[in-house]
């Protein structure tokens, strides 16, 4: 079976990896955002974890300013708020939301809008407490489908409308426009299009996080992108660290590669 992996590079405008508190643009915008969430690995997938309101913030995203666009995200679940609980929003801090997506408790959406004031009220359940789940929006023309591990879980017509507010930014986390609460959980794999992706690409997509791009490949990309920049956590503070080794008193450039099995990669 071939993977449609150069289809996925059309029309898309952010493909996330993490690196220290830096959100790396693997796509040829190379427009970084930033996060102030943990990065760690949960449940095997590297990730960045929100909680009580910390966010991933993609300002320099271009803007979904058409009819048609795609989001992609893989979203590890650690608790739902009663009412909303947000999962993403491309608003104006403050309020004036232009895509937004909240989950209930039970983990169905609650309530998704597009800035005309189309809404989704209800939907079978989207994610599950405790586990990573892929999670795909995709709106062609006024049909929007929302698909859950590369298979479409509900599709809503009359979902019609354009973006409309200038400083909107993507936020995955954190609830920025209020009426309910902030994620809790966290996220890996973040993508943008503007355009409508198929069936068969989501599906790709949820195969596995950064699917498309070799490893080796998105490693080198991941420390091009952030600056050849090394990052470490200390005690709650991101700090850069440096890319070399001190070795019997002299200061040696490190190797990004690992021994496996005798082996260096």
């Amino acid at each position: 079976m071939m993977f449609p992996y150069g289809n996925l590079s059309h029309g898309l405008v952010g493909a996330f990896a993490f690196d220290g508190p830096t959100c790396v643009d693997l796509s040829n915008w190379r427009r970084n955002g930033s996060h102030n969430g943990t990065l760690q690995t949960t449940r095997g997938i590297r990730g960045v974890t929100v909680s009580g309101g910390t966010t991933i913030s993609l300002s320099g995203t271009p803007p979904i300013t058409s009819q048609d666009f795609s989001v992609s995200a893989w979203v590890y679940t650690a608790g739902l708020a009663g009412g909303f609980s947000c999962m993403f929003e491309f608003s104006q801090a403050g309020g004036n939301r232009d895509i937004a997506a909240f989950l209930a408790v039970d983990g169905s959406i609650s309530q998704m809008e597009i800035a005309t004031g189309s809404t989704i009220t209800s939907s079978p359940v989207w994610v599950t407490v405790g586990q990573w789940t892929h999670c795909g929006v995709t709106r062609r023309g006024s049909e929007m489908r929302l698909y859950r591990n590369g298979l479409v879980m509900s599709t809503h017509a009359n979902m019609g409308g354009n973006t409309q507010f200038s400083g909107s930014v993507w936020r995955f986390g954190q609830n920025v426009s209020g009426g309910g609460g902030h994620w809790n959980g966290a996220y890996a794999d973040i993508r943008l299009w503007r355009r409508a992706l198929g069936a068969d690409e989501m599906a790709v997509l949820a195969s596995r996080p950064g699917i498309g791009l070799a490893p080796a490949r998105h490693r080198r990309s991941v420390l091009a992108a952030a600056g050849a920049a090394h990052w470490i956590n200390v005690g709650g503070t991101w700090k850069q660290a440096t890319t070399h080794l001190n070795v019997g008193g002299t200061w040696k450039q490190a190797t990004p590669s690992i021994k496996v099995a005798g082996t260096w990669k």
